[in-house]
């Protein structure tokens, strides 16, 4: 009975420690009255904003106001009066409202704003992935290569497996010698371990003008499937090509045909047009004088 004992608690505290290290974590980010329009950044770099909508009924009946709720500048909640909202990566509870509370304040508009009493948690799972992007010219003329390297690094605390790496080229870019098994901007590894590194690489030759290149990577964990990391983006300049227009060759056959005419004549004193090397005659001339120049042509 003792040992039975002893196995389960050494199991028991086996699992902890890896809970603790490996297991969902909740992190409290406000817990009290803040103003309305309160605001946040988290330690995985979240930025949180809260907005409370309907606050003008409020004073009379405050479950006709609602909660805002926008991480990285994104609305991800509504949440109505006195209740909770739980996601897989947070919960927000609204609790109450108070016009008359030390938070409370005009806004930017002149308009007097409650502070409201809140609760919000973040869950984090333990994973996290980096994702740096290089180019060796940032620049280049059009026609011409440069290389795109991708660092990639699980910088979370757990493994990370079946990592699905896709890069989308920059529109009138096209891509030749890649890193061994990348050969189509695609690339899956197994696993992932904790601290471990990725490096990729592959040559473009550029179009005629400015692309963006985009990373994108999904992987599955412990706890989930196919979780997206941020999109990783860079951006190569394009010299366009200069094309010298010059009218230099259209103005020459206009000369040379302006003075085809002239080359071939001669002005008498009388102001008679004299052909030396054909029949051409002014053509500003009537028909008698025409004549006249025709037949002195001969002589």
């Amino acid at each position: 009975m003792y040992m039975k004992k002893t196995i389960f608690l050494l199991v028991l505290i086996f699992l902890l420690a890896n809970s603790i290290i490996y297991g969902k974590t909740e992190t409290s980010l406000v817990n009290g009255w803040v103003a309305q329009d309160h605001s946040f950044t988290t330690k995985s770099g979240n930025t949180y904003s809260l907005f409370v909508s309907g606050a003008d009924f409020s004073v009379s009946d405050p479950s006709k106001s609602m909660l805002q709720v926008k991480k990285n500048g994104e609305l991800i909640d509504f949440v109505s009066y006195e209740e909770c909202e739980t996601s897989t990566f947070y919960k927000v509870c609204y609790n109450s409202i108070d016009f008359e509370h030390k938070l409370a304040k005009l806004d930017q508009y002149g308009k007097f704003q409650p502070a409201v009493s809140v609760n919000i948690t973040e869950f984090d799972y333990g994973d996290d992935i980096s994702i740096v992007k290089t180019v060796d010219l940032n620049e280049v003329n059009e026609g011409k290569n440069t290389r795109v390297k991708i660092l990639i690094r699980n910088t979370g605390e757990i493994d990370l497996v079946n990592v699905k790496l896709n890069e989308v080229l920059g529109e009138g870019f096209s891509a030749f010698k890649y890193s061994e098994g990348f050969e189509n901007l695609e690339i899956t590894f197994d696993v992932l371990r904790v601290n471990a590194t990725e490096e990729l690489f592959y040559y473009v030759t550029a179009g005629n003008s400015t692309g963006t290149f985009v990373t994108k990577i999904i992987y599955d964990t412990q706890y989930f499937k196919n979780r997206k990391a941020e999109e990783k983006n860079i951006s190569i300049s394009v010299v366009p090509k200069v094309v010298a227009v010059s009218d230099a060759n259209s103005n020459e056959d206009n000369s040379s045909t302006e003075n085809s005419y002239s080359e071939n004549t001669n002005t008498t004193s009388s102001g008679m047009v004299k052909n030396t090397g054909g029949t051409k005659v002014d053509q500003n001339m009537n028909f008698w004088q025409k004549l006249v120049a025709l037949i002195k042509s001969f002589f």
